[in-house]
């Protein structure tokens, strides 16, 4: 796609998000909600963050197989990447992340890369998990809420989806694991036969290097640990915002907090910066449609969550960041620009 191209599309899918979050909002009641709400639980997200990273680098760290990395350089990576993430479109945080693992470690970047995305793969299938245990019981845990039957619909067959998108491209990485040395002769085959020359070597390399993170994941002794993790992260998010919703009047049992997180899941997945737009539309909608939280009101806990969030953030991050130097930001803009 041209250059001149994304940014134009971007802009455009960012203001048809935050046209679908502000249509019907009336600013003065907005307004008041968010000076007039006492901030008593919203502050353990400061706490939670910093744990979920931990979680995360916990599991990053386990991800690498047998490759000797410190936590402390795990931690600062991810911080550094999720707070990129925010500041730049296209999760540039992602590659960031594990280029600076890579660099600190001496590994390749490219295959730190294939341990984000089986990451990414595992926070899914925490997420379908979680789903999984709520929606047999939903009629229990949400029946003294006047939900939309259609949101609650909606978001119970995303999930299915979900889990039918994960369970194939689980297979297919079983398989690719399986097939070892000729998986990778057979991807080298076709990318060389296919692609431009220019683009063939690297691509081929970047196989490789993700085929060895497959196969350092299934033949990883620490699985069950590594599940394990990926099962903390989520409810320390999930917590955050349980805990957080105490501030708008909006108590529930622990479970009921699942579909509105699978919720932020799909929203945050729209590549925009700071997940602006995605992250207030698919939040309104599940706290109007599952909570029947007032609009107004739903949008002043949505800004202040996303306010929240990415301040959080920043202030896990920040000491990283004057560690590393303002060149990282120069680094992520260049590797954005590079990107077709």
């Amino acid at each position: 796609m041209k250059r001149s191209i994304k940014p134009i599309l971007l802009v455009a899918l960012i203001g048809l998000l935050l046209f679908f979050f502000f249509r019907s909002l009336d600013f003065s009641q907005v307004g008041a909600h968010i000076t007039g709400t006492k901030i008593r639980w919203l502050w353990t997200m400061f706490l939670f963050m910093p744990l979920q990273y931990y979680f995360r680098s916990l599991r990053w760290r386990l991800l690498l197989g047998k490759e000797k990395v410190s936590l402390g350089d795990v931690f600062s990576s991810t911080s550094l990447g999720f707070a990129f993430n925010y500041l730049l479109p296209g999760r540039i945080g992602e590659w960031l992340r594990a280029y600076l693992l890579g660099r600190k470690g001496g590994l390749s970047t490219s295959y730190t890369f294939a341990t984000v995305v089986l990451e990414r793969l595992l926070d899914l299938g925490a997420t379908v998990f979680l789903a999984g245990l709520f929606f047999p019981f939903r009629k229990s845990l949400m029946g003294s809420f006047s939900s939309e039957p259609t949101v609650l619909t909606l978001i119970s067959k995303g999930s299915l989806l979900a889990f039918l998108f994960l369970l194939s491209i689980a297979i297919f990485l079983f398989f690719l694991y399986r097939g070892g040395e000729r998986s990778l002769a057979l991807w080298t085959r076709w990318v060389h036969r296919f692609c431009p020359a220019r683009w063939a070597k690297p691509l081929a390399e970047t196989g490789e290097r993700f085929l060895q993170g497959v196969i350092s994941f299934f033949g990883n002794p620490h699985k069950g640990a590594i599940l394990f993790h990926s099962l903390m992260v989520w409810v320390f998010i999930a917590a955050s915002y349980w805990v957080g919703l105490w501030d708008f009047a909006l108590t529930m049992k622990p479970f009921a907090i699942i579909p509105y997180v699978v919720a932020l899941l799909a929203g945050s997945s729209i590549p925009t910066p700071g997940m602006v737009g995605g992250f207030e539309a698919l939040s309104q909608l599940a706290l109007t449609g599952l909570y029947g939280m007032e609009a107004n009101k739903a949008a002043a806990a949505t800004i202040l969550f996303h306010f929240s969030l990415i301040f959080a953030t920043f202030l896990t991050a920040l000491p990283f960041f004057f560690r590393e130097g303002g060149g990282l930001f120069r680094l992520a803009l260049r590797r954005g620009e590079e990107r077709p």
